[in-house]
Order: C-alpha cells, then structure tokens, then sequence
C-alpha cells in the first residue's frame, strides 16, 4: 500500500495522508469514499473510486 500511495501522492500531487487513503481503497477494492476533501475529486474520477462529498450524492448512491 505504501509504494502505491507514493505513486499516486506523485501522480495527483496529494499529501501523504490523502495518497495513502486513495491507496487503501485501490489495494481493497473499495469502490467509495467518503470525504468533503475537495482534493480527492480529480484523483477518484482518475482512479475509478466514487467520491461521496455530499449529502445529496450519499442519497444518490444509496438509491442505486
């Protein structure tokens, strides 16, 4: 998890702590994360991970 949160704190300019968060859902195949960090909206469009920053987009996903 550690060398792909390095890979992908260079690819999207993130902080460490932000890399190894975005890391952790890639290595789980954990397909949401919910944040109201803007700086995950890029990086999970990017990456195929749902970024639920909202109330209206967390009743979005739940009703799919």
């Amino acid at each position: 998890i550690l060398n792909l949160a390095y890979n992908l704190a260079k690819v999207h300019n993130l902080l460490p702590n932000d890399a190894l968060i975005l890391a952790t859902c890639k290595h789980y195949g954990i397909k949401y994360l919910i944040s109201i960090d803007n700086d995950f909206a890029i990086p999970c469009e990017k990456e195929g991970i749902i970024l639920i920053n909202s109330a209206e987009k967390l009743k979005e996903v739940l009703n799919r």
